[in-house]
């Protein structure tokens, strides 16, 4: 896998700091607006390293944009980013994901949970 990182989230501000923030660490961000945008790029070779998903995207159910991204990339790390109130226990043990992130968080807090991720994943 490439250094390629698929970005899903609603918010344009977010979605630009982001797109900086990977490019400027080395990777090769690609921001989607919404999870069909997502899911676009996901059905595209090549793999991406790792997918970064707001988990309340407006108008989908969370449960259901998860499970679609895991079939479209399976083995895919998964960074869920939490809205402020949500509990990190209970998107841990529904979701499973490699790593998260709160709203808002730092442009270094990314970077971390990325590489967080990336190590996780990483099987011998």
């Amino acid at each position: 896998m490439g250094r390629r990182i698929v970005l899903i989230d609603d918010s344009p501000t977010t979605r630009a700091i982001a797109r900086l923030v990977l490019a400027a660490a080395g990777y090769e961000p690609i921001a989607c607006a919404d999870v069909w945008g997502g899911l676009r790029v996901l059905a595209e070779p090549p793999p991406p390293c790792a997918v970064v998903v707001d988990t309340y995207l407006p108008g989908s159910d969370t449960r259901v944009v998860i499970a679609r991204i895991r079939a479209n990339a399976p083995g895919v790390p998964l960074i869920a980013v939490l809205e402020p109130g949500y509990s990190p226990e209970e998107i841990l043990e529904l979701f499973e994901p490699a790593s998260y992130l709160v709203k808002p968080y730092a442009p270094r807090e990314l970077v971390d949970a990325v590489q967080d991720a990336l190590r996780s994943s990483f099987t011998w």
